[in-house]
């Protein structure tokens, strides 16, 4: 009766442990990753989870992740300043030299008008109606090279404006005679607006003084109104002194004035 019993107990163990290793595939199934046992044991008549021996294997925990994305956006935010603060240092320093350029160009541009009209300033052309300074010694009134080659039959020279005279005198008072008057003839080409000429007796003038500021910015306005200007346009024939030291200034100071104004769209462009 004892052992019929036991049997019992027994079969009735095995079906009980049978449906708990399909209860166990069942949630494996549903969601318990495969590869992995779970465990159970009779604790006083209920199942509990309990460890797995020794070759079952158990979960590792995970290393938690660290959210890096502020200090990512805070880089970002560094490097954008810094490329905004760059930029903003570049164009004040372009600024800064676009200025200065300007500045020393209209300095040089106020110099050479002041050597235009003259070391003298307003007095330089004072003598427009014959008195006063009579001009240089040892100038020629010829419009053409000294060649030391001219005859008595030559054709009449032309008269050349007091002022002009003047001018080189004062703002050339170191010149060698022969220089000046390339810069006088040069002058009178450009009462004429012929700036062919007038580069062409600067340019031999510099060739003889190539040291003189002076000349080369003549000779720089010259050839740049040569660029600017082609055709030249005469001086009329019946024109009192006045009306050509008119004509003089306001050449001269038309070219200065385009010369700088084509300086400063380059600067800026």
């Amino acid at each position: 009766m004892m052992n019929r019993t036991n049997r019992s107990v027994l079969f009735t163990s095995g079906i009980f442990l049978a449906l708990i290793s399909v209860q166990a595939l069942s949630v494996s199934a549903q969601g318990v990753p495969m590869g992995e046992t779970t465990c159970y044991a009779n604790d006083g008549g209920k199942m509990r989870q309990v460890p797995c021996p020794t070759g079952g294997q158990t979960n590792t925990p995970t290393t938690p992740t660290v959210d890096n994305s502020a200090a990512e956006k805070a880089e970002r935010d560094r490097l954008a300043r810094e490329a905004e603060d760059k930029r903003l240092a570049d164009e004040a320093k372009a600024k800064k030299e676009a200025a200065e350029r300007q500045k020393a160009f209209e300095k040089s541009r106020d110099e050479a008008l002041q050597t235009i009209k003259g070391s003298g300033g307003a007095t330089t052309l004072r003598d427009i109606n014959g008195t006063g300074d009579p001009g240089l010694k040892g100038s020629s009134t010829s419009s053409g090279l000294r060649d030391g080659k001219q005859t008595p039959a030559a054709a009449p020279e032309p008269v050349v404006p007091k002022f002009l005279e003047t001018t080189v005198a004062n703002s050339f008072p170191m010149a060698p005679p022969e220089v000046s008057e390339r810069i006088r003839k040069g002058l009178q080409a450009v009462m004429n607006h012929d700036w062919k000429v007038a580069r062409a007796w600067f340019q031999d003038a510099q060739n003889r003084e190539p040291k003189d500021l002076g000349i080369q910015r003549l000779a720089a306005l010259a050839d740049y109104m040569v660029e600017k200007k082609d055709t030249p346009a005469p001086v009329p024939a019946e024109t009192t002194p006045a009306d050509q030291e008119k004509i003089f200034k306001d050449t001269m100071e038309s070219g200065m004035n385009e010369f700088y104004l084509e300086y400063v769209l380059a600067t800026r462009s």
